[in-house]
């Protein structure tokens, strides 16, 4: 979704959606706590936060619509891809889900990537953690990990960037120390971009 003439803008502890064709704020929300960073990703805001006392980093999600606040946790995420239902966040070779509409644990499982950090797909309906040498499947409501193998045309094992047209893989930017970017890094205030981003998050 792109939204003309609509720009995010983060002030200390408050957020605020502004129009700059008519110069008016169309929603202002106090979070609370200290703002370090913002990711909008469709119709979905990511505000990374910050205690008073710089103790506890949080993750708040909103809507871009409203403002309206969908939940707050006690959690920065690396590696993260949204679903209709889910947030996965993908650190290591641990991968947790989050109910989108609350933030509530869903299931954390540790994957049997030893020594790589995998990689987090989702292709068509399923969701894949892959690598160079193994591509496992992922039940969504449960957890469990099957092995197989590439969807049809596809080679994973091959694949360094995946970046699906529907589901957002928002904050897998590849750094030379770890592999990973933030949700919510301060360089990503504002604009009118839908907030697609791409990359992976190591590899053999």
């Amino acid at each position: 979704m792109k939204t003309t003439n609509n720009i995010l803008l983060a002030e200390k502890m408050s957020l605020s959606r502004f129009d700059t064709l008519t110069s008016k704020i169309i929603w202002a929300v106090d979070l609370e706590k200290m703002i370090t960073g913002i990711t909008r990703i469709d119709h979905l805001i990511f505000v990374t936060n910050i205690s008073k006392w710089g103790i506890g980093q949080y993750t708040s999600l909103l809507k871009f619509d409203t403002g309206e606040i969908l939940w707050r946790i006690k959690k920065v995420f690396t590696s993260v891809l949204i679903t209709d239902q889910y947030v996965f966040s993908l650190k290591g070779s641990k991968l947790e889900a989050l109910s989108l509409k609350t933030g509530k644990e869903h299931f954390i499982i540790h994957t049997t990537f030893n020594w790589t950090t995998p990689k987090l797909a989702l292709i068509g309906e399923k969701l894949y953690l892959y690598s160079k040498k193994k591509i496992l499947e992922v039940n969504q409501k449960n957890g469990q990990l099957m092995e197989v193998t590439s969807p049809k045309g596809l080679n994973l094992q091959n694949t360094n960037c995946l970046l699906d047209e529907f589901q957002m893989n928002i904050n897998t930017i590849t750094t030379s120390d770890s592999g990973v970017g933030f949700v919510g890094d301060v360089s990503g205030v504002g604009g009118d971009s839908g907030g697609d981003g791409g990359g992976d998050g190591g590899g053999e």
